[in-house]
Order: structure tokens, then sequence, then C-alpha cells
């Protein structure tokens, strides 16, 4: 049997709001730790849900899957492509009010979560080698990476020495025209979705 086509993570979050009692528990479970859903037994499940284990298989074949397996691998392509932003819908004590409290709630979530995959020395050293360049060329492929590229552009245009040419293409194959430019004080710095 085919995988169901559908949002997995938004039909969770309809089933959390307006599903019978029992799935409503489910759904919520594994929106609240979907990486500990994609792992766990379905007695782990069931505890963590407060539901009976036959319930979570009626849960996953409710949804079109055929058994666990299969529900935990789609769940685990969901989080591969988007983990970082799956969380539960945010609810009138957490900010959440609506449409907008729910999209500020969810932006605020996502910069958290980004920010602690942060590796503060990493971060560090790339600070120190951009401070210490007499160059810096930022480049971007396009979408979110050339908007990237551009903010870095405008951040340490207003900076930085005037002096410290800052320079910033939206194509990094024009790169090839610009190698023989500047000397060994020159840094690259590329921007890359996913």
């Amino acid at each position: 049997m085919e995988s169901p086509h559908f949002d997995i993570v938004a039909r969770l979050r309809e089933i959390a709001d307006s599903g019978l009692r029992s799935d409503q528990r489910v759904a919520a479970a594994i929106l609240s730790d979907a990486e500990f859903a994609t792992h766990a037994s379905i007695e782990r499940l069931a505890e963590k849900a407060g539901v009976s284990e036959p319930t979570i298989t009626r849960f996953y074949r409710m949804l079109g899957f055929e058994g666990t397996r299969q529900f935990k691998v789609r769940l685990a392509q969901s989080l591969a492509i988007a983990g970082r932003f799956i969380v539960a819908t945010p609810s009138p004590e957490n900010g959440g009010s609506g449409v907008p409290g729910i999209i500020t709630q969810g932006a605020r979530d996502a910069i958290e979560r980004v920010g602690k995959l942060i590796n503060h020395d990493d971060l560090d050293r790339a600070a120190t080698i951009v401070v210490q360049a007499a160059m810096v060329r930022a480049y971007g492929s396009g979408g979110s990476s050339s908007m990237a590229a551009t903010e870095l552009e405008n951040r340490l245009f207003r900076l930085r020495n005037p002096g410290v040419v800052t320079y910033r293409r939206r194509d990094a194959a024009d790169d090839r025209c610009n190698q023989q430019q500047g000397n060994g004080h020159r840094r690259l710095l590329t921007f890359r979705r996913g």
C-alpha cells in the first residue's frame, strides 16, 4: 500500500484540535515530541498519550497508513524536511491568538530552535576571520541565500571601516571573474539554503 499524500503535520494538528478524544491525545503526543514518536514503540507512545496500544494502531490506519512502520517513515521524512518547525500549535497561554498569534509564535519558536543549533566557537572563529579581512565577498545562490548575502553586505557596510570593500554577487558562478582581485586578506562568504 502506498503512503497517503497529505501534509502529516497539518493533519495531526487538525486532529489535535477537533478529532475524537483519543485521537486528539495521540496527535498531541506526537506533535509534542515528533522525534520521540519516530522511534518510540507503540507501547511507549500509548503510555505518553494516555491511550491503549490498539488505539495507536487504529490511529495510524485512520490516517491511511498500513501500520506503525509506514507512519514512522512518513513522520521521519517530515522531520528531515522541516523538523525544526514542527511544534504544537500555540495556545492563548503561550502567545497564540488566532492566525496572527499562531504565525508569530511559530516564528519565535523557529528562531529559538535555530539559535540553539549555533555553535558559538565556530561563530567566534568566523567573526574573527571577517573582522581581519581587507575584503569580504558575500554570495547567495538565489532566494533566501541571496537575501542573507545582501543583509551581510548591508551590515558590514554600516559596521566596518569605510576603506574595507564589501562585495555581494547574486550568482556564485561570476566568482571566476573576480578571483584575481584582492590579495591574501580577502574572505569569501557563501550562503546556501538547506
